[in-house]
């Protein structure tokens, strides 16, 4: 069994495809997903199993017990991809199983994956066009072979490329936001004086000057900073929006994150320190003046919006995994040691669990 502190594992399955290509390999859509948890198990610590279906069918109360939460709807697909960017949006999990033979849900969270720095292992039938979605965070294993029980040697290799890239330190909890100050240094004054009112309101903010240290990679510190945070606020004064340099590229990629985000999700914020025009590509984006009176008032009512929004993904999942943990539990008979086994954790992980639950 994985250690507890080892990497995280969702695993998302498509039982649609799997009713399909298991036509062909004289299998049932749920002894595949058996086998493919069975499989997922090695790649860490596997803290979620979701199955998605259009429909109810066989085989659901079996799923349940072997530790799935089964969600039925009419647009899988997108629900997949939905709580994929729930699940990483949080930056609790490393790696992302994706059973599915749809190339265009593949892509899309393959996309959302890379932009978290996080992996992805695709898991689809050999013959399907998933086996051309290629990137170098995302591993393809064939269906066939796990199905036939062939997929050892390959699963073992994905494995240990797993565990040998570096682990992203967890050091946001439950409800922490993040805010980052996008600006030219020219306008540093005001948008210190910025940071400081938003971090007095309670919004934790990310600016150079406060959390860059001595001697790291700056160009890679300020990306990464873009990609963990919640809100990005693009400060535009007169001499902002006409500067070279790289303030103009933080924007180009803090808009490449917003297109992974969900649609209608308040990430990027123009906020004009001044009266000054808004660069073309930002305009699409309703914008807030700060000069003005009602200014900071407005901004504060964009974040705390956002803050409900990324609360409520966060209390979604949290519920998703409750729940699994309680059919697990059901199924079980409330053996503890054996529900522990089939969520892939450690039986005192799991009673930690419980208490928190109040069970």
């Amino acid at each position: 069994m994985p250690e507890p502190d080892g990497p995280q594992v969702a695993l998302f399955v498509d039982v649609d495809y799997l009713r399909v290509v298991c036509r062909t390999l004289r299998t049932t859509p749920s002894e595949a997903a058996v086998q493919i948890r069975a499989s997922a198990v090695h790649f860490g610590a596997l803290r979620l199993c979701l199955a998605y279906a259009s429909k109810p069918f066989s085989g659901m109360k079996r799923l349940e017990q072997d530790g799935y939460l089964v969600k039925i709807a009419m647009n899988a697909d997108f629900d997949i991809v939905a709580d994929v960017g729930v699940v990483l949006d949080l930056r609790r999990r490393e790696t992302v199983v994706l059973v599915s033979g749809d190339r265009e849900l593949l892509s899309g969270a393959a996309r959302i994956a890379g932009m978290a720095g996080r992996c992805v292992v695709v898991i689809a039938s050999e013959k399907s066009s998933a086996s051309n979605v290629v990137a170098s965070h995302v591993f393809f294993m064939p269906l066939e072979n796990i199905i036939r029980g062939q997929a050892m040697d390959q699963i073992s290799r994905i494995a240990e490329n797993l565990s040998s890239l570096p682990r992203k330190p967890q050091r946001r909890t439950a409800y922490d936001f993040l805010v980052f100050l996008c600006h030219a240094s020219g306008d540093k004054p005001a948008v210190r004086a910025l940071y400081q009112r938003l971090q007095a309101d309670g919004f934790p903010s990310w600016l150079d000057e406060e959390n860059l240290l001595p001697g790291q990679d700056w160009e890679r510190e300020i990306s990464a900073a873009v990609r963990a945070s919640n809100v990005v606020l693009v400060c535009l004064s007169r001499a902002s929006v006409t500067k070279e340099g790289f303030v103009q590229k933080e924007i180009r990629y803090a808009l490449d994150v917003a297109d992974e985000k969900p649609e209608g999700t308040i990430f990027i914020i123009p906020v004009r320190l001044e009266n000054c025009d808004v660069p073309q590509r930002l305009r699409r984006l309703h914008w807030v003046n700060l000069f003005e009176m009602s200014g900071y008032r407005r901004l504060l009512s964009a974040l705390r919006t956002r803050q409900q929004t990324a609360r409520r993904n966060q209390e979604t999942l949290a519920n998703a995994e409750e729940e699994q943990i309680r059919r697990v539990l059901a199924a079980t008979g409330g053996n503890k040691r054996k529900a522990a086994q089939i969520l892939g954790i450690e039986q005192k992980a799991l009673g930690r669990k419980l208490e928190q639950m109040k069970v």
